[in-house]
């Protein structure tokens, strides 16, 4: 028990450590995840001012974008989408954020009709 006990320390004393998420951009996920999509829009544009967060806040933008034209139908929301999601820079975004981007622009594809 004491082996098991001092691998699973010393396993997790080897993972990599991740800085905790600036609270503009935490705000904006959580709102974005809730289904607040006005909340995270909001958020979002205060999260994109922070350099090291403009990526990660343009695709929660952009996302949030996407899900409040499933709901309004608005063209609007779809292009302003669309216009964010060309300008986020891959390289800046950590693996899981990179998968939002993808699936992010396979949405606004299909939600375009641009199969």
């Amino acid at each position: 028990m004491r082996v098991l006990l001092a691998l699973v320390l010393l396993l997790g004393l080897t993972l990599p450590v991740r800085a905790a998420e600036p609270p503009a951009l935490a705000k904006a996920r959580a709102r974005y995840n809730a289904g607040d999509f006005e909340g995270a829009i909001s958020a979002a544009a205060v999260a994109r001012n922070v350099p090291a967060t403009a990526d990660a806040a343009s695709l929660v933008l952009a996302r949030s974008r996407l899900e409040r034209y499933r709901q309004r139908a608005d063209p609007d929301d779809l292009a302003a989408a669309r216009q964010v999601l060309l300008g986020v820079h891959v390289a800046n975004l950590s693996p899981r954020d990179q998968v939002d981007l993808y699936v992010g622009l396979g949405q606004s594809l299909y939600l375009g009709e641009v199969f």
